[in-house]
C-alpha cells in the first residue's frame, strides 16, 4: 500500500512539474490571460502619458519661444487683503539653450530690477531652480497658445495662466496660502497680477 501511495505521489509531482513547464513555455499570455491583457493595458496608458507629457513640453516651448524679444509691461496686484498696487515697467526675453529662457527687467515705479531664468530638462520644469509643473499647454489654430503653470513655494500653492497672442501676453496668478492663520480674513483670496504686455 505505501508503495502506491509513493508512486501516485511521485505521479501527482511529475504532473504537476510538468503542467507548470507547459503553461510557462507558452508564456504569461496563455495562463492568466487577463493578466497579460491587463499589462498590455498598463503599457498603453504609459505610452499616451508620455506622448502627451511630450506635446505639452512641445507646446510649452514654443509658446515661450514666442516671448523673445524687448517688452514693456504694466499690471496690478492684490494681497489678500484686497490692497491694489500698480506697476509698470520693462524687460527682455531671450533663450539661453533651447528649452531655457530668460528674463531681466526693471520695475519703473520703484526703480528694481529683476531677473528671472525658467526652462525644461528630461521633462522636469523650473525657475530659478523652484519646481513647478504645467497643467495645461494650448496652440490655438491662429496661432495664440494658453498655458497654466502651478507650483509650491514655503507659504503657499501658486497658479499662473497666461494667454500669448502675437503682440501681447496676459499673466494671472493667483495665491492659496498654506497658512490660514496667516490670512484668517480671507484664507484663500486671490493673489491676482494681470500683466497686459506688449512689444516696445
Amino acid at each position: 500500500m505505501k508503495t502506491l501511495w509513493s508512486v501516485l505521489g511521485t505521479l501527482a509531482i511529475l504532473t504537476t512539474a510538468s503542467t507548470f513547464g507547459a503553461h510557462h513555455e507558452k508564456g504569461e499570455s496563455a495562463t492568466n490571460p487577463a493578466r497579460a491583457a491587463s499589462s498590455d493595458a498598463r503599457q498603453a496608458r504609459a505610452a499616451q502619458v508620455r506622448a502627451m507629457r511630450a506635446s505639452t513640453e512641445a507646446c510649452w516651448i514654443k509658446s515661450n519661444t514666442r516671448q523673445l524679444g524687448d517688452w514693456e509691461f504694466n499690471g496690478e496686484w492684490s494681497n489678500p487683503q484686497g490692497v491694489r498696487t500698480r506697476f509698470n515697467g520693462e524687460m527682455t526675453v531671450t533663450q539661453k539653450s533651447p528649452g531655457t529662457f530668460q528674463a531681466k527687467g526693471k520695475n519703473l515705479s520703484n526703480g528694481n530690477e529683476w531677473e528671472n531664468v525658467w526652462g525644461v530638462k528630461d521633462g522636469k520644469y523650473a525657475m530659478n531652480d523652484n519646481p513647478f509643473t504645467v497643467a495645461h499647454c494650448s496652440e490655438f489654430e491662429n496661432g495664440n497658445f494658453l498655458v497654466v503653470q502651478q507650483w509650491k513655494g514655503e507659504n503657499g500653492e501658486f497658479e499662473w495662466k497666461a494667454f500669448f497672442a502675437g503682440d501681447f501676453v496676459t499673466q494671472v496668478n493667483q495665491f492659496r496660502p498654506l497658512s490660514t492663520e496667516e490670512h484668517n480674513e480671507a484664507p484663500y483670496a486671490p493673489f491676482l497680477t494681470r500683466w497686459d504686455t506688449r512689444v516696445k
